[in-house]
C-alpha cells in the first residue's frame, strides 16, 4: 500500500468509476503503521465502530508515548489502560487535553472537533434558517394544530430516547478501581454513565434506594469481588443485559478472583454476561456496543 494506490482509488471516485461505498471497501482494510515494535492498526474505526485501545501494561514508558504521539495524528479518541503517573506526565508535554485517571489507571484523549466554516457564516446561516424554519412552522401550525403538537410531542420524546445510559454497580469501595476503568472506557466512547458505588448484598438495601435508576439504564455492568453474588441478584430485578466483571477483591478462598467468576458464570439468573477477572475494559467495550444499538 502506497500513495500511488491511494491517489487512484481518489482519481476513480472522482471520475465515477467508482463508488464511495466501493472505494470505502477498499480502504477499510488499509494497512497499519509499523513502528517496529508495534503495529498501529489506523482504520479500525472505519472497521469495528472503535479506534484502538492501548494496553500500556508491559510496554515501556517510550514506547507507550511514541504509540500515543503516532495515533494523535488520525483525530480519534484516544484511550490507554493500566497507564501510569510517568507515562501521563510525558504525554501532557505534547498534548494539554490529556487526562489521568489515577484510580482507573487510564489517559484518555478525546479527539478534537474541526469547525467546518468561520462564526460570521455560521450566525448568518442560523439566523437565515431560524427565519425560514420559524415561518414555515407557523404556517404548519395554523393550518394543523394538533398534527403540529404531536409532531413536535414525538421529536421531544425521541430526544430523550437518544440520553440513554450505562449503569456501574460494584459491590463494595474496594472494587470502584475496575469501575472506574469500565467509566473512562464508555465516556471516551461517547457514552453517558450513572456509577453507584458501594451497593453490594451485604447491605442490600443500598442497592434498592437507587433501583429505579439502575432499571432505567440500558445496560448494567456489575462489578463484584469476594463471593461475586451482586451480578445475580441485580439480574433477577431488571429487564436489562448484565455484563459481571469478577475482581481479584477478597480474602485467600476468592482465589483471586476466581470464587467470584465461577459465581458469575453459574447464574441462575438469566441475562448475565461474564467478562474476565479485574477487565473494566472489556466491561465498558461491550455496554459501548450493546448501548449504541
Amino acid at each position: 500500500m502506497d500513495k500511488e494506490y491511494l491517489k487512484n482509488i481518489l482519481k476513480e471516485v472522482e471520475k465515477n468509476n467508482l463508488s464511495v461505498d466501493n472505494a470505502l471497501d477498499k480502504l477499510i482494510d488499509l494497512p497499519f503503521k509499523d513502528l517496529g515494535y508495534a503495529k498501529i492498526d489506523n482504520h479500525r474505526n472505519i472497521r469495528v465502530g472503535y479506534p484502538e485501545v492501548i494496553y500500556c501494561e508491559g510496554k515501556t514508558t517510550d514506547q507507550t508515548v511514541n504509540i500515543i504521539k503516532e495515533m494523535i495524528k488520525n483525530n480519534d479518541n484516544i484511550l490507554a489502560t493500566r497507564a501510569n503517573k510517568e507515562i501521563y506526565d510525558k504525554v501532557h508535554t505534547f498534548c494539554n487535553n490529556a487526562s489521568f485517571n489515577l484510580l482507573a489507571r487510564t489517559i484518555t484523549i478525546k479527539a478534537v472537533k474541526k469547525k467546518t466554516f468561520n462564526i460570521k457564516r455560521k450566525k448568518s446561516y442560523l439566523k437565515n434558517e431560524y427565519l425560514k424554519n420559524h415561518f414555515i412552522n407557523f404556517k404548519i401550525y395554523k393550518e394543523n394544530k394538533t398534527s403540529y403538537l404531536n409532531k413536535i410531542k414525538i421529536l421531544n420524546n425521541s430526544s430523550q430516547k437518544s440520553e440513554s445510559y450505562i449503569a456501574i454497580l460494584t459491590a463494595g469501595t474496594s472494587d470502584i478501581p475496575v469501575a472506574e476503568e469500565a467509566k473512562e472506557t464508555c465516556e471516551i466512547f461517547g457514552n453517558k454513565v450513572k456509577t453507584f458505588y458501594d451497593v453490594g448484598v451485604a447491605g442490600i438495601h443500598r442497592l434498592f434506594d437507587k433501583l429505579d435508576l439502575i432499571r432505567n439504564a440500558k445496560v448494567i455492568i456489575v462489578i463484584a469481588g469476594m463471593e461475586g453474588a451482586l451480578a445475580s441478584v441485580v439480574s433477577g430485578l431488571v429487564d436489562k443485559p448484565i455484563i459481571a466483571v469478577p475482581t481479584s477483591v477478597g480474602y485467600g478462598a476468592n482465589f483471586n478472583g476466581l470464587a467470584p467468576l465461577l459465581s458469575m458464570l453459574n447464574s441462575c439468573a438469566s441475562g448475565v454476561t461474564v467478562v474476565n477477572i479485574d477487565n473494566g475494559f472489556g466491561a465498558g467495550y461491550f455496554a459501548s456496543m450493546i448501548n449504541k444499538i
